[in-house]
């Protein structure tokens, strides 16, 4: 993975996105516990899995990566 990559983590019933930011650190929206609740956090990438399959979405980005991590950092 590298900084700014669009990740999805799956299961059989849900999809999760967020974006790789750097060594450990995902921007994700919200939690799964109460959507009310929603933000968007910095999580490790175990949490943002939680112990689902993890991959890249490979499709053209509008903006650089650099860009893209300054973006979601920018929401925190």
């Amino acid at each position: 993975m590298t900084a700014g990559d669009h990740l999805v983590a799956t299961d059989t019933l849900h999809t999760h996105h967020g974006v790789y930011l750097g060594p450990d650190r995902v921007a994700q929206y919200g939690s799964d516990d109460d959507k009310r609740l929603a933000c968007v956090e910095i999580v490790t990438e175990k949490d943002f899995a939680r112990g689902r399959s993890v991959h890249v979405l490979e499709r053209q980005a509008k903006f650089s990566p650099n860009e893209i991590r300054r973006r979601a950092e920018s929401r925190l």
